[in-house]
């Protein structure tokens, strides 16, 4: 059986997101977890579904990227400053 290629209306060739966790450096399940809390609505990353499966724009990668180092620095100064009050109090 030959692979269906998916489009958007604009013609742009999408990847499913198993492609864009490889391309992007995210995982499948954070990419639906940044979904789920609308952080892809709000950078501007289209998600098209069809049936269960979603499609992405893989010039998007570089945004879901973003979102995840974006997390990780916000995780990361809450640890620092939890640690850093263990530490002097």
């Amino acid at each position: 059986m030959a692979k269906v290629e998916i489009t958007d209306l604009s013609g742009n060739k999408l990847i499913s997101i198993g492609e864009m966790a490889k391309k992007s450096g995210v995982s499948a399940s954070a990419i639906r977890g940044y979904e789920v809390l609308g952080l892809l609505r709000n950078t501007g990353v289209q998600v098209i579904r069809q049936g269960k499966i979603r499609y992405y724009n893989p010039r998007d990668s570089w945004k879901i990227a973003q979102i995840k180092a974006s997390r990780m620095t916000k995780r990361d100064e809450k640890l620092v400053r939890q640690n850093s009050y263990n530490v002097y109090h």
